[in-house]
């Protein structure tokens, strides 16, 4: 069996979650809610069906082409003579994805059930971004430390390329920054909302990643002078 045969049934959850949410949700919101004794207010109950159906969509069509992808760099990267370990990370790419985009429309769906106003709910779609990105750049960063020439996410610049001693010392020391730059992400999430938290994971991940880059050029460069 698989190692990781929980993927399939969790990339399942994530397509069906947000409808079976908004099912719930329709089923237990009335039609109206009463302001004053007098003035009611119509609520929509439809609105909220559109992201969960786009989202069951997407994962139907996400299935066959990440697989469609994976097999095309895998042909390219055997025309240049290399290897990758793509098939084995396509599965978590698509889980990656789907659980961003699942993570949205559930908060979304959540904003209808609570009456929450549009506020509210894009604070809580920021959040979602930085928590759901935050737990990706650890999972991507457990894998850097022995990162070998056909990991997907190795640190593939011109200074780690040409030197294996660079490479090595980038991909060890990426591995840590990059669990810092995670939880960072993933405590953005806790402490900030909306588009704020957004722009700091972009900032984190970005900064960590320039650094790790300028860590690299230093290392070749001090190669190269010896």
């Amino acid at each position: 069996m698989h190692k990781h045969w929980w993927l399939t049934p969790l990339y399942c959850f994530l397509a069906v979650a947000p409808l079976a949410a908004a099912f719930w949700t329709f089923l237990n919101l009335p039609p109206t809610v009463y302001i004053t004794p007098t003035m009611a207010l119509a609520i929509d109950r439809v609105g909220m069906w559109i992201l969960p159906v786009l989202n069951a969509l997407f994962a139907v069509i996400l299935h066959p082409l990440t697989d469609r992808m994976a097999k095309s760099a895998e042909a390219k990267a055997l025309d240049r003579g290399r290897a990758t370990d793509i098939a084995a990370v396509a599965p978590w790419i698509r889980v990656f994805l789907l659980a961003l985009l699942s993570g949205i429309c559930l908060t979304v769906v959540y904003g209808h059930a609570t009456l929450a106003q549009a506020p509210l709910t894009t604070a809580l779609i920021g959040r979602v971004i930085a928590l759901v990105s935050g737990l990706g750049t650890a999972v991507v960063a457990t894998q850097l430390a022995d990162a070998s020439e056909k990991n997907t996410f190795a640190l593939r610049w011109s200074y780690t390329e040409r030197s294996q001693n660079v490479w090595l010392r980038t991909h060890k020391l990426g591995a840590t920054v990059l669990h810092i730059t995670g939880a960072i992400m993933t405590g953005t999430g806790f402490l900030l909302g909306g588009l704020e938290a957004v722009i700091a994971v972009v900032f984190a991940l970005a900064f960590a990643l320039f650094g790790l880059y300028l860590y690299a050029k230093r290392l070749y460069e001090d190669e190269f002078r010896r």
